[in-house]
């Protein structure tokens, strides 16, 4: 059976860096995508991305207050979600972002293709695990 719409992935954080970059793969992939971020104004790279792409739309999200969460809960409430990318942060890691922080040496699109390796076989029987960045389940 061929699916009939698009699949639907939700990133946050998705103004720049790793979001950024999981939102313009997805995009090109043929995904429907929900991209969240503190400041939808200021995305300009992300605006960029929607720019003639009804599959892709921005949403005000801030993390950190339930008060922003329940809001993006109750617009999306019914709408199937395949994919959360829970992205959203301040701390730097090892890609090399904007925020220049620790001589990262990984670049953010090799970053993301090797997320989309380990998220996209995923199924619903995987749904609730934690994994490592090699596949490994973590307990929790």
């Amino acid at each position: 059976m061929t699916r009939s719409v698009p699949p639907v992935a939700l990133v946050t954080g998705a103004n720049r860096g790793i979001g950024l970059e999981l939102v313009r793969q997805y995009t090109d992939a043929g995904w429907k995508v929900i991209s969240c971020c503190r400041n939808p104004d200021l995305a300009t790279d992300l605006h960029e991305i929607k720019r003639g792409n009804t599959d892709v739309v921005i949403e005000a999200l801030n993390v950190a207050d339930p008060t922003s969460i329940d809001a993006l809960v109750s617009r999306y409430r019914g709408q199937p979600i395949d994919v959360l990318i829970n992205n959203a942060g301040t701390c730097a890691g090892h890609v090399n972002t904007r925020l220049g922080i620790g001589g990262a040496t990984l670049e953010i699109a090799t970053s993301v293709v090797s997320m989309r390796l380990l998220i996209d076989p995923m199924t619903m029987e995987d749904s609730g695990t934690f994994r490592r960045y090699d596949g490994d389940t973590i307990a929790w």
